[in-house]
């Protein structure tokens, strides 16, 4: 795999001197349950993790640059449930010291520049546990895009679960088609039970990023509202929350 940099981490090849930086988060159960797998109980299940994952070579060592430390990994796996598209599967497992600081995100972008750019690939799935939150944030932020949810698609801990999954197009990733990705702009709760909340032809594109339009005690918001006779706005047929963020942004200010 090509080394990658970004600003805060370098996506390199495997060595077997990481064992003990991998080996720290590896044993940690905030770590390998939600990513299917459970904790390393020691050294040595470290160890022939790293040699099965050299010989693999299609996983990345992620390094913190801030000091030169191993603190988690990412691979472009062979994505066995696609026929007639270039693809790949995205993994990826981080250190629970440093959650919450954006850095998985940064990773996966990094690695979708890689796989569309250099590797040609015209697809990149992922897939998580319903209860992986986390993991679920950084595929909304970059970009991917629902698919469904594959009913006991994957085992963890022997036991049978769902997986959601979620998939991102060369086209998609380079902002083809009204939406460019990864985005700030868009989020999408397609779980929710109100979803799509209002009529539209374009589900796909619908964003859940306001869930209550913050123009609403506005009388000039500009959105498709009807006036009842009782004074109240009946904002049933407006779809301006859920598709022009900008112009939400340009009317609040």
């Amino acid at each position: 795999m090509k080394t990658l940099t970004t600003e805060r981490l370098i996506l390199r090849e495997w060595t077997y001197d990481d064992v003990e930086d991998h080996h720290e988060y590896a044993k940690s159960p905030l770590v390998g349950p939600s990513a299917g797998w459970q904790p390393h109980k020691s050294i040595a299940e470290s160890e022939a993790y790293l040699k099965k994952t050299i010989a693999d070579g299609d996983t990345w060592a992620l390094v913190y640059r801030e000091n030169n430390k191993v603190i988690g990994s990412l691979g472009l796996h062979a994505d066995k449930h696609r026929q007639g598209v270039s693809s790949r599967t995205l993994g990826y497992v981080l250190s629970a010291d440093y959650w919450g600081r954006g850095l998985m995100r940064e990773a996966v972008n990094a690695a979708l520049d890689f796989a569309f750019t250099e590797l040609d690939l015209q697809l990149v799935s992922v897939v998580h546990f319903p209860d992986n939150h986390r993991s679920k944030r950084v595929i909304q932020k970059c970009g991917f895009r629902f698919e469904g949810i594959t009913k006991g698609g994957a085992q963890n801990n022997g036991t049978a679960v769902d997986t959601w999954c979620y998939s991102i197009t060369k086209a998609e990733w380079k902002g083809e088609g009204g939406r460019p990705v990864p985005n700030h702009r868009f989020y999408q709760n397609p779980q929710c039970e109100y979803f799509p909340c209002h009529k539209t032809s374009d589900p796909e594109h619908f964003s859940c990023q306001f869930c209550y339009c913050p123009l609403y005690r506005l009388n000039d918001c500009g959105g498709n509202f009807e006036l009842l006779s009782n004074g109240i706005k009946d904002c049933t047929n407006c779809l301006k929350p859920h598709y022009d963020y900008d112009g939400i942004l340009k009317k609040l200010r």
